[in-house]
């Protein structure tokens, strides 16, 4: 039987959730997400939450919400899901992408301030895989040239850096649902922010603008974008064992390391556990990939390929050299992962990996 490259599990308590939800009424956005709202904004410590149907959309929302429009750009690495530029071609802005650093696949400030113009009106700096990006430096760089700061914190829900929860440190800050992360309810995310005009903004543009539904008027642009107590009922029971589920990340992380912490062949991307980032997947980079893929196929053993640039896609080439982005895109996968994983396929993965290694 082949080890999946990601599990996560849902048992009764979300089941029986979601049906108390379904025969109570509760379908469309309500009372369950207002409670989940207020629980997120406690656990990571912001005044203010807004539910969104996924985190691509809660990216777009910001951006609205900020009051990013045709003619405008946005910084944002290239290596990152091509969600996050997605978000900003929908509101009408142009993406402008820039190298990550070269020892982890995030975001160079560096090359930030270089690709500044009198249109740049945004970072969007990603933190991939729980990895906090640096924030001092980007937000001095804000600060200096008086533009805003939109984190995509799509994958470092509960990852903390400087005893503080990513995705807090910006204007908005945008998280996924979805059931690659580490809490889900299928899909949907949420924006947070500690300013108040914000959060009034986030509130009516995911409501066509309006602030209700019977007595509202038309005054501001907005979508549905709401999300439902369904969802919210499945999240509630999975921030329950939230605890549980940072555990597991963290020692999942754990093993690896003790296996490939001295590896030269395949080499562990490092993950901050004792400054407080989550390692939502297990990533490795090898010179040789086209055989350690092989090597995984051949014992059945799941893993993910990193994506490409986003300099590589057709609808937003960019020809300037990225050459960080480009080895972390071609050197790097993502191995068996997940808060759920069998213990017995993390061995087989572990042993495999091993034999690679040193063969």
């Amino acid at each position: 039987m082949n080890v999946p490259w990601w599990k996560i599990t849902l048992d009764e308590n979300e089941a029986d959730a979601a049906r108390d939800a379904v025969l109570s009424g509760r379908l469309s956005q309500g009372q369950t997400t207002v409670e989940l709202e207020a629980r997120l904004a406690k656990l990571l410590d912001v005044p203010h939450v807004a539910m969104t149907t996924s985190g691509s959309v809660a990216l777009a929302t910001a951006l609205f919400a900020a009051g990013i429009k045709p003619g405008d750009e946005v910084i944002v690495p290239t290596r990152t899901y091509i969600a996050t530029a997605h978000a900003v071609q929908m509101v009408g802005a142009t993406v402008r992408l820039v190298d990550t650093l070269p020892d982890t696949p995030l975001m160079d400030p560096a090359e930030v301030e270089k690709k500044i113009t009198p249109a740049t009106k945004a970072i969007m700096p990603v933190h991939l895989n729980g990895r906090a990006c640096d924030m001092d430096a980007l937000s001095d760089i804000a600060e200096r040239h008086g533009l805003i700061i939109i984190e995509d914190a799509a994958q470092a829900m509960f990852s903390k850096h400087k005893g503080r929860y990513l995705g807090t440190f910006g204007l908005l800050g945008c998280f996924s649902l979805g059931v690659t992360k580490l809490i889900t309810s299928g899909q949907g995310g949420f924006i947070v922010t500690a300013d108040d005009t914000m959060r009034e903004h986030l509130q009516r543009f995911r409501f066509h603008g309006v602030s209700a539904v019977r007595q509202g008027s038309y005054e501001h642009f907005g979508f549905n974008f709401r999300y439902t107590d369904i969802q919210a009922s499945i999240a509630m029971k999975q921030l329950d064992r939230l605890e549980t589920k940072i555990e597991r990340h963290n020692e999942l992380y754990q093993r690896y390391e003790a296996t490939l912490g001295n590896a030269s062949r395949v080499k562990l991307l490092s993950v901050d556990l004792s400054g407080g980032e989550v390692p939502l997947w297990i990533e490795a980079v090898c010179e040789d990939m086209d055989a350690l893929k092989s090597h995984l196929e051949a014992r059945g053993i799941g893993h993910l390929h990193m994506t490409p640039n986003l300099s590589e896609s057709p609808h937003m080439r960019d020809e300037a050299p990225f050459p960080n982005g480009k080895y972390f895109g071609d050197k790097s996968l993502t191995l068996p992962s997940g808060p759920d994983q069998n213990p017995a396929d993390i061995d087989r993965t572990l042993e495999a990996l091993r034999e690679f290694a040193h063969a």
